[in-house]
C-alpha cells in the first residue's frame, strides 16, 4: 500500500467522523466547521476518485494546517488559559486565528488583551477593551460580558444582562461556569443548584472536560462541600494557579461555616496574588457566603449529593484521559514511533516488495 493511499482514507475517514460530529453538535460547534470539513473532504476524495496525487498531498496539507494545528493549539492554549498564562495564551490565540479565523478565534486575541492587562493591574485599560466588543454579536459579545463581570464583580449586573438578552446556553455552553458562579457570588444558592440541575446532561457533555469540572467546582465550592473540591484540585484543575485554589477553597470552607480558618487565609495571600484573584479575595471577605447547609431545601440537597456521586463514579470509572491529553505521552511517542517506522518501510517500498 502506497503513502498516498494511506494519507487518502486517513484525511477521509477523520474528516468524515469529525463532520457527523460537527453536524450533530451544529449549534455549539458552528457551521464553519462543517465548511472546512467538506472542502477538505472534496479536495482529498477528488484526488482519489481521479488518482491525482498532488490533490490528496493537499487535502492532507489542509487537514494538518485547518484541524490538526488549531486542535493541538488550541489544547494548549485553554491550558495555559486556565494557568493565567494570559500573554502566552494570547500568542498562541493569535495563531488560531490565522489558521481557523471563524468561530470567534479572530476577536479573541484581544479579549485576551484585555486580561493581561488586568492581571497587570490596568483595570481600567482593561475594561475599557471589553467594553468596545459589548456591542458585538454572539459569542464575541458574550464571552466580552463575561470576562468583565469578572474582573470587576459585577455578578448583580451579569444576572441582569442575562436575564435582558437571555443567552441560548446551549449554544454557549462556555457561559454554563460563569453562570453558575454568578449565582453563587449573589447568594442565590437556590437558583445555582437549580440551574446545575437544568442543564445537567449538557454540562455532562461540555468539551473540553476542564469546562463541566469547573462547573462542578462552582457548585460545590458554593455549596461548602470541600471533598470534592480537594479532588477537584487534586485531579482535573490541577492546573489552575495555587492562588485561584486558595480562593476556591476559602469561598468552600465559608460556605460551609467554618469562616475564621478561611479569612485569615484570605487575607495572608491578598498582598502575594494578582489584582485579579485580589479583587475576588477582598469581595469574598467583604461581602460573607451564606451557609449553605441552613438554606439549601431538601430538593437542592438531592441535587448536589446526585453530583457529587456522579463525579466520584466519573472519578473511578468514567472518563480516561483523551489521546492528545498531557497524561497520554507514553502513547502519543509510542505511536509516533509505529508511524515514523511505518513511513520508512513505505518509502523504502517494504509495503510492495515480494
Amino acid at each position: 500500500m502506497h503513502f498516498d493511499t494511506i494519507l487518502l482514507w486517513f484525511v477521509v475517514l477523520s474528516c468524515t467522523a469529525a463532520l457527523l460530529r460537527t453536524l450533530a453538535n451544529l449549534r455549539v460547534l458552528g457551521a464553519d466547521w462543517v465548511i472546512v470539513h467538506l472542502l477538505i473532504l472534496t479536495v482529498t476524495g477528488a484526488g482519489g476518485w481521479w488518482h491525482f496525487r498532488p490533490a490528496i498531498y493537499a487535502g492532507g496539507i489542509l487537514w494538518t494546517v485547518w484541524v490538526l494545528v488549531p486542535a493541538l493549539l488550541s489544547r494548549l492554549y485553554l491550558r495555559w488559559f486556565f494557568q493565567q498564562r494570559y500573554r502566552a495564551a494570547r500568542k498562541l490565540a493569535q495563531i488560531v486565528s490565522w489558521l481557523h479565523p471563524a468561530g470567534g478565534w479572530r476577536r479573541q486575541p484581544e479579549i485576551l488583551r484585555a486580561l493581561e492587562l488586568a492581571q497587570a493591574g490596568e483595570i481600567a485599560a482593561a475594561v475599557e477593551i471589553l467594553q468596545r466588543h459589548q456591542g458585538s454579536e454572539g459569542f464575541v459579545a458574550s464571552g466580552a460580558m463575561a470576562v468583565l463581570c469578572r474582573l470587576t464583580n459585577q455578578w448583580a449586573e451579569f444576572n441582569a444582562w442575562q436575564e435582558t438578552h437571555r443567552p441560548d446556553l446551549n449554544r454557549e455552553p462556555q457561559l454554563i461556569p460563569l453562570t453558575l458562579r454568578a449565582r453563587g457570588e449573589v447568594g442565590d444558592l437556590a437558583g445555582l443548584v437549580k440551574l446545575f440541575d437544568h442543564y445537567e446532561k449538557q454540562i455532562a457533555r461540555l468539551e473540553p472536560a476542564i469546562q463541566r469540572h469547573l462547573c462542578r467546582l462552582m457548585l460545590f465550592a458554593f455549596c461548602g462541600r470541600r471533598p470534592p473540591v480537594e479532588r477537584l484540585f487534586a485531579g482535573p484543575l490541577e492546573m489552575m494557579p495555587a492562588s485561584a485554589r486558595e480562593l476556591w477553597l476559602a469561598t468552600t470552607d465559608l460556605a460551609a461555616g467554618r469562616p475564621e480558618e478561611a479569612r485569615r487565609k484570605l487575607f495572608d495571600l491578598l498582598p502575594s496574588t494578582d489584582p485579579v484573584t485580589q479583587r475576588a479575595m477582598e469581595r469574598r471577605l467583604c461581602h460573607p457566603l451564606a451557609v449553605a447547609e441552613q438554606v439549601l431545601s431538601p430538593e437542592a440537597k438531592a441535587t448536589l449529593a446526585r453530583a457529587e456521586q456522579e463525579h466520584h463514579h466519573e472519578e473511578q470509572f468514567g472518563a480516561r484521559p483523551s489521546l492528545f491529553s498531557w497524561m497520554a505521552r507514553a502513547c502519543l511517542v509510542f505511536i509516533a514511533l509505529n508511524i515514523l517506522v511505518c513511513l520508512v518501510e513505505v518509502n523504502s517500498g517494504g509495503s510492495t516488495k515480494i
